[in-house]
């Protein structure tokens, strides 16, 4: 069986996050209640081994309050990116601060939006089974036959080149991220033997 494996997925910097969604993330941090502020995000950093702010950055960072759409929070989280902390780093330090609201601008629910389908196809033919899912920062995807992980199956297609009558069953796409996962609709795939001599097996790979 030949195959090949995706890329891994590069993770994303704070930073790098669209300017209305760290916009909206600075307001939420900058009226947080005490214990769920950006003073704290920055000192739970710090304490976890993360990115660390001198005492001076933190000061520059609150004196941005003074300007006229000035934001500590968006300063902090610009710098906090630039010394390379990433959404995924950001999402556990807002939630060992419990801070929900910020938790939900980050991780908008999880959907399945194509679903893979039930084929009947010939031995030999080239098969493909697709997942599609909106979610953020990053997705995971992990296929199964029944209940047997597929290997390399983790991306959003899983394709075979050359389907064989052993690759007939129930498949069900997992989709996870940082913080939940969904489960695709099963699909059902027969594969008629085309008596035809398929040296060689199936090839999986995936996209």
């Amino acid at each position: 069986m030949a195959s090949a494996s995706p890329l891994p997925a590069v993770p994303l910097l704070i930073h790098r996050l669209g300017e209305r969604l760290l916009r909206n993330l600075s307001h939420l941090l900058d009226r947080a209640p005490p214990g769920k502020g950006w003073r704290d995000l920055a000192q739970l950093s710090g304490s976890r081994g993360g990115v660390r702010l001198s005492p001076l950055e933190l000061e520059e960072c609150s004196l941005d309050v003074l300007a006229p759409e000035g934001s500590p929070s968006w300063s902090l989280l610009q710098l906090m990116g630039e010394r390379g902390c990433t959404v995924a780093e950001l999402t556990e330090l807002l939630q060992s601060l419990q801070h929900t609201e910020a938790l939900q601008l980050l991780n908008p629910s999880l959907k399945i939006m194509v679903e893979p389908e039930s084929q009947v196809v010939l031995s030999g033919q080239m098969v493909k089974l697709s997942c599609w899912a909106t979610g953020y920062p990053v997705l995971y995807y992990q296929w199964f036959k029944e209940k047997k992980m597929v290997p390399y199956g983790n991306s959003p297609e899983l394709i075979f080149s050359q389907v064989t009558v052993e690759d007939a069953g129930y498949y069900i796409c997992r989709v996870s991220s940082d913080s939940s996962y969904e489960f695709s609709q099963w699909a059902k795939l027969d594969v008629c033997d085309s008596q035809r001599d398929s040296e060689g097996g199936s090839q999986l790979f995936t996209w």
